[in-house]
């Protein structure tokens, strides 16, 4: 990749049913808070669900380097309705109509 140049991953996770109460490791706090200053206030414990470490080497520096990030996601005691981002939208219809191109194609 150049500079400026970004590069985007999809990717699947199965993740298990939140149970209240549970104490697991991944957990990694309990937070009141507002949805869109909506309503009465929700709790939710959020949770550590993929740890990614990315390295890579700098033209700029010359050497390797990384960076590391987490994906927390919130696990309320309520389901609600789950707003689709536009951006993993576009890549995961992407992805369906290049598998169905391929299976068509092989068919």
């Amino acid at each position: 990749l150049y500079a400026e140049d970004e590069k985007d991953l999809l990717f699947e996770l199965e993740i298990p049913a939140f149970k209240a109460g549970a104490s697991d490791g991944g957990w990694m706090l309990i937070e009141t808070h507002r949805d869109e200053g909506e309503g009465a206030p929700t709790s939710a414990a959020l949770q550590v669900v993929v740890e990614m470490k990315l390295r890579y080497f700098s033209l700029i520096t010359n050497r390797f380097e990384e960076v590391e990030s987490q994906l927390v996601i919130a696990r309320p005691d309520t389901a609600s309705t789950a707003i689709i981002n536009p951006l993993v939208d576009e890549q995961r219809n992407r992805l369906l109509v290049a598998t169905a191109l391929k299976d068509a194609t092989t068919a």
